[in-house]
């Protein structure tokens, strides 16, 4: 425990969740968008404007809970001083929870029951992802000297 802490980089921090939870999604779609059309629910033709459909209903919501899953991981490193592991895991548990609270609290299921529980845990896992990437990436811009570069 006595390794150095990075800074909480709170904005892109909401940035990297947003991303990672978007392209949970966009990804769950890729999978479903085909399973859905072998399984007659939509004609090969219809296929494009039901992906845009999808997209344009799923990949906000999953950014904004992966946004959430973010902030509350940065408040949680700046409050606590929680470890890398830990903001993840609460980033990606608060995106999972603002997925799960929009599918069973909202009853919004736009997708079939599989691809709609793919959906909640993809964008957690991708909330969890974007926070252990900005926190490789800054531990890196750390050990290089250039911890406060806006690249970094």
């Amino acid at each position: 425990m006595d390794e150095p802490l990075q800074p909480p980089a709170p904005g892109r921090r909401v940035l990297f969740c947003a991303a990672g939870a978007a392209l949970g999604a966009a990804l769950v779609l890729l999978v479903a968008l085909p399973v859905d059309v072998i399984q007659g629910f939509l004609e090969g033709g219809d296929l494009l404007r039901a992906a845009g459909s999808y997209a344009v209903a799923m990949v906000p919501v999953a950014a904004l809970a992966g946004a959430l899953g973010g902030g509350v991981g940065a408040y949680s490193r700046w409050s606590t001083a929680t470890r890398p592991r830990g903001t993840a895991m609460l980033a990606g548990i608060t995106a999972v929870g603002v997925g799960a609270m929009a599918t069973f609290g909202l009853l919004w299921a736009p997708l079939a029951a599989w691809a709609q529980i793919g959906w909640i845990i993809m964008i957690g896992a991708g909330a969890a992802f974007g926070s252990r990437w900005l926190d490789a990436r800054l531990a890196a811009a750390e050990a290089a000297g250039t911890a406060g570069a806006p690249n970094a």
